[in-house]
């Protein structure tokens, strides 16, 4: 099953993606960026194809402007943004320094995970902190803030870590997401409180038939 979005020359695809999954990419938000609006904004699913108008591939910030309209037009999706207090983590530099390689110049992004015995490795070449936040505001469920003050372009692994809310197998060598951060980057996740800018959904229809 095909999960996402796809550009090939000016025709745009949206694959079995909710509603929230529509709007965090229109207008470039992370999970924790949305809030309010029915449960079946996260459960249904949908698949949306278009034809941007024009020659040649869309940028990607142009393809955001026609969701954004189609999201207006379709699903009568009303929003304010609001500014609320949240309960965060701030990624931040162990007392004893990174343990990270900086990229080659001539490296390609890359991002693998895999998962065994219900845990979990992560392998990154060329990603910056602020990727790397972004990860783990999904493994420890609170938004993660990149606070290193790291601005450059990594290779890194995680490995035998489980998620805050997974549950290794007991013979496993499982450690916490915040040991392994600790231990193998030398990085720490502190728990902050923090305002957060985000989109209050205050109107969303499900979409007529085409």
């Amino acid at each position: 099953m095909n999960v996402g979005v796809s550009i090939s020359g000016p025709r745009v695809t949206f694959s079995t993606m909710g509603v929230t999954g529509l709007i965090e990419y229109a207008y470039d938000l992370k999970p924790y960026e949305i809030s309010g609006g029915p449960a079946w904004i996260a459960s249904e699913r949908y698949d949306i194809a278009a034809k941007v108008e024009g020659e040649g591939t869309p940028s990607k910030d142009r393809v955001r402007r026609m969701l954004q309209t189609l999201l207006t037009d379709r699903f009568q999706l009303k929003y304010h943004r609001d500014s609320r207090e949240m309960s965060v983590y701030a990624l931040v530099v162990g007392k004893n320094g990174p343990k990270l390689k900086e990229s080659a110049p001539d490296a390609e992004n890359s991002f693998s995970m895999t998962g065994k015995n219900r845990l979990i490795q992560i392998t990154v070449t060329k990603g910056t902190m602020e990727q790397l936040a972004l990860q783990l505001s999904s493994s420890v469920e609170h938004p993660v803030l990149d606070k290193t003050g790291l601005t450059g372009q990594y290779d890194y692994k995680l490995v035998d870590w489980a998620p805050e809310n997974g549950v290794p197998l007991p013979d496993s060598n499982a450690v916490s997401i915040f040991t392994a951060i600790q231990e193998q980057l030398g990085l720490k996740l502190e728990p902050q409180k923090a305002p957060i800018i985000a989109i209050i959904i205050d109107h969303v229809e499900r979409p007529s038939g085409n």
